[in-house]
């Protein structure tokens, strides 16, 4: 119950920063505190919007644990 209501606010956070992010590709131990998410990029419009002085033209995490 914890975890899919986690999930969801995970999702729906991080989609403007994170492309391809699906329930499938999320690991979570809400007791734990543990979290993983695999094979995903950078959401380029929202980045390259931002006054930093570089662009990004191609991303890929292959795993990010937290």
């Amino acid at each position: 119950m914890i975890k899919s209501i986690v999930e969801k606010v995970m999702i729906k956070e991080f989609s403007k920063y994170i492309n391809g992010i699906e329930y499938n590709k999320l690991t979570i131990e809400v007791l734990g505190g543990y979290f993983s998410i695999e094979n995903i990029s950078l959401n380029h419009t929202y980045f390259n919007a931002l006054e930093t002085p570089f662009k990004i033209s191609y991303s890929h995490i292959g795993k990010l644990s937290v």
